[in-house]
């Protein structure tokens, strides 16, 4: 519950839609879904000119589980990667910022 609470706070201080913040809790949702590799679980955010990204991890991912995995995400934010580090799956995932209306 914290997860999403800071997550969403973020992504709403970064510009990202209302809309667009609910499909990445379920993002998020979904990736906490996976049985984690560890004790600890990371959530690291940066917020860049035109997208929040997003990185998740460590998980227990494997083989044919990963692109399955790696297709659910895709359909809830703009962009995932996926990368390994010692055996462990991280996430990275990118949500795009609503453009700005034209002043007038």
């Amino acid at each position: 519950a914290v997860g999403r609470l800071v997550l969403a706070g973020m992504a709403s201080r970064s510009g990202v839609t209302v809309e667009r913040i609910d499909e990445l809790q379920l993002a998020l949702d979904t990736i906490l879904r996976r049985p984690l590799a560890g004790d600890a679980f990371s959530i690291r955010m940066r917020p860049e000119p035109d997208a929040l990204s997003v990185r998740l991890g460590p998980l227990l991912v494997t083989g044919d589980e990963l692109e399955d995995f790696q297709r659910v995400l895709s359909a809830l934010v703009d962009d995932v990667m996926t990368h390994e580090t010692d055996g462990d799956v991280w996430v990275d995932l990118r949500v795009a910022l609503a453009p700005l209306a034209p002043a007038g």
